[in-house]
Parts: structure tokens; C-alpha cells; sequence
């Protein structure tokens, strides 16, 4: 959490939007700007969730396909754990199926590192949440393939 708890959820409503709308290429920054948007997003979801907007937390579930996949180990623990994080809100939310067609949409992306991203973060979804995944089955015909 933030070491100061006078920080207003209107202003983590602007870090996170800073934090989404800055390009930030090193590991180090990398791994500040994805801890800020975990911290924010849980004290967000319990504190005031109206003000993370569809928009919001579908920047962040991007910001997590892409550096799940990212060569620094660390980089991708932390990527998932804000997926799981998210993954959290939306099931307290009873929108659990919401954020698995959100990861499977990113199948349909035309570049290969987003759909590898979209596989793994569905794979961790999965094995964390294998209890909650019973809704999956409706969409189980997405994932079959037709040969004939």
C-alpha cells in the first residue's frame, strides 16, 4: 500500500491514468509502474470502484497481456499479479466471465506476442481461479477446432 494514506482515491484515479498514458521502457520504471497500478487498483476496488472505469481497467488488463510476456522474470511476476488482481475485482463484481471474454478477445489480435499474452494470462487465470473457471465451459467451443 501508500505510505500515505491522505492520498485521495481522485488522485490514484490520476496516477493510474498518468501511470497508463506514459511509455516507460526500462525494467526499473517497468516494475514501479506496474506495482503502482496493483496498489491502486486494489485500494480502488475496495475502497471506491465506481471510479475505475471499463475504459481504466481495460488499459490495465493490456498493460498486463504485454508484460506477461516480458524477458525479465520479475517483470512477469508482477504483470501477473496484476492480472490477478484484476481477476479479483471483477469476480467480487460477479464479472468474472467479463474479463475471461475480455482475454480471449486478445486472441483475435494479428500480432503473435499479444496473442502469446492472451494464452499465458488465460492459463494463469485459470490455474488460480480453476474453481471460478466453471463458467468457462459456456465457452468451450471456442477453444475446440474443427477439422472436418
Amino acid at each position: 500500500m501508500f505510505l500515505n494514506n491522505n492520498i485521495s482515491e481522485k488522485q490514484i484515479v490520476k496516477l493510474i491514468e498518468k501511470l497508463l498514458n506514459s511509455k516507460v521502457t526500462k525494467i526499473l520504471g517497468r516494475r514501479v509502474r506496474l506495482f503502482c497500478l496493483e496498489t491502486s487498483l486494489n485500494i480502488l476496488s475496495n475502497k471506491n470502484p465506481k471510479l475505475l472505469t471499463a475504459e481504466i481497467l481495460h488499459q490495465i488488463l493490456g498493460e498486463s497481456l504485454v508484460f506477461i510476456k516480458d524477458t525479465n522474470v520479475k517483470i512477469r511476476e508482477l504483470a501477473s499479479s496484476l492480472l490477478l488482481s484484476l481477476a479479483k475485482h471483477y469476480k467480487i463484481r460477479s464479472k468474472f466471465a467479463c474479463l475471461i471474454n475480455q482475454i480471449i478477445a486478445g486472441l483475435a489480435c494479428s500480432e503473435p506476442y499479444f496473442q502469446s499474452g492472451s494464452i499465458t494470462a488465460l492459463n494463469r487465470i485459470i490455474y488460480e481461479h480453476s474453481v471460478d473457471v466453471i463458467i468457462i465451459r459456456n465457452y468451450q467451443k471456442l477453444f475446440t477446432l474443427n477439422l472436418y
